[in-house]
């Protein structure tokens, strides 16, 4: 890859980018006409350089995406233990030997759906903090 800079300081700069891939042309309009005089500065590229660019950007899109799915986790999560929170009140209120058994099972199912939420929550805030 080969760009050209135009190294005017005083005004936008016009930069020209070409590949094997494809050809990009980002220009902003030069006001000045010093600007229009200075040499041009040729920079290349590595192919290495470009893939590591690629593999970078990549890899801020696989982030954004588990920082979404994640997210859709912890809201199901939050969602299924307030399912439960309901159910188990209603349970609470009966008083036969069948309610309190599915009342035992159920606490222990929201207790792991809570260590679960606490888990992806944990995760979530390391990831920002990172």
């Amino acid at each position: 890859m080969e760009v050209t800079i135009n190294s005017a300081y005083s005004s936008p700069q016009q930069i020209t980018a070409t590949s094997q891939e494809e050809n990009k042309q980002v220009s902003a309009a030069n006001t000045s006409a010093e600007s229009k005089t200075l040499p041009d500065d040729k920079v290349n590229i590595s192919e290495e350089a470009l893939r590591k660019l690629a593999k970078t950007e990549e890899s801020k899109t696989a982030e954004n995406t588990s920082e979404d799915k994640t997210e859709q986790l912890i809201e199901a999560l939050k969602e299924k233990i307030a399912e439960l929170n309901e159910r188990l009140a209603k349970l609470r209120t009966k008083d036969d030997e069948a309610s309190i058994e599915q009342t035992k099972v159920l606490e222990i199912e929201l207790a792991t759906l809570n260590a679960q939420l606490m888990e992806l929550v944990t995760s979530k805030l390391a990831a920002a903090k990172a």
